[in-house]
C-alpha cells in the first residue's frame, strides 16, 4: 500500500475518497490500481471477478487521506453489479486500450451509466497501453475528441512502464478537490 506525501490539505469531514476504475475487460484497470497502490506492474493477470479494492494512502498536513481504488470487472456478465459499486464515488477513471478500438466504443456506455447516477462527479478518460506503439490503433486526437464529448480531460498512459499513471491520478484528484472541496491543491 503506497503512501506518499503531497501538499494536500484534508477536509476534517472526509478522510476517504472512492475512485472506481471503469472500462472493458483487459484494458489494464487492475494494473493501474496496483501501480497506484504501490504494487507495480502485474505480469500474471487474473481476471477481476466483481470488484477488487486497492488502497492508496496520501499523507497530508492535517492527516492521512485514504483513497479507495475500486477495480470493477469489465466482463459483460458483471454489468448488473456496476451501478451498485458506483454509489459514493468521488471521481472515476474510465480506461480504454489504445490497441483495441472496440474498448473506446463500449466506454461510452460505461460513462453514460455512471454520469446518469453521478452527473457532477469528476471523471477522466484514460487511454492505456501507450507503450505498444506498433500495435496502436487509436490516435491521440480521437481520445481527445472523445473526452471533449463528456467535458473532461484525456490522458494517455502505460500501466506497464508507469508513464503518466501518477499524472492521471493527480489530474483526477485536482478535479475532485474542485468539485467536492475535499482536498485543495
Amino acid at each position: 500500500m503506497a503512501s506518499s506525501t503531497m501538499n494536500y490539505s484534508l477536509s476534517s469531514v472526509l478522510r476517504v475518497l472512492k475512485i472506481p476504475i471503469l472500462g472493458e475487460a483487459y484494458v489494464g484497470k487492475t494494473t493501474i490500481a496496483n501501480v497506484l497502490s504501490g504494487g507495480g506492474y502485474i505480469r500474471d493477470y487474473k481476471m477481476t471477478v466483481g470488484v477488487d479494492i486497492f488502497i492508496r494512502y496520501i499523507d497530508t498536513p492535517t492527516g492521512t487521506l485514504r483513497v479507495q481504488l475500486w477495480d470493477l470487472a469489465g466482463q459483460k456478465r458483471f454489468s448488473f453489479l456496476r451501478k451498485i459499486f458506483y454509489r459514493g464515488s468521488h471521481g472515476a477513471l474510465f480506461v480504454f486500450d489504445l490497441t483495441r478500438p472496440r474498448t473506446i466504443e463500449l466506454l461510452e456506455d460505461w460513462i453514460r451509466d455512471f454520469v446518469c447516477l453521478h452527473p457532477d462527479t469528476p471523471i477522466i478518460i484514460v487511454g492505456n497501453k501507450k507503450d505498444l506503439i506498433t500495435e496502436r490503433k487509436i490516435p491521440k486526437e480521437f481520445g481527445e475528441a472523445f473526452a471533449k464529448k463528456f467535458n473532461t480531460e484525456y490522458i494517455e498512459i502505460s500501466a506497464k512502464t508507469g508513464e503518466n499513471v501518477e499524472e492521471c491520478f493527480s489530474l483526477l484528484l485536482k478535479k475532485v478537490s474542485k468539485r467536492f472541496a475535499v482536498v485543495s491543491l
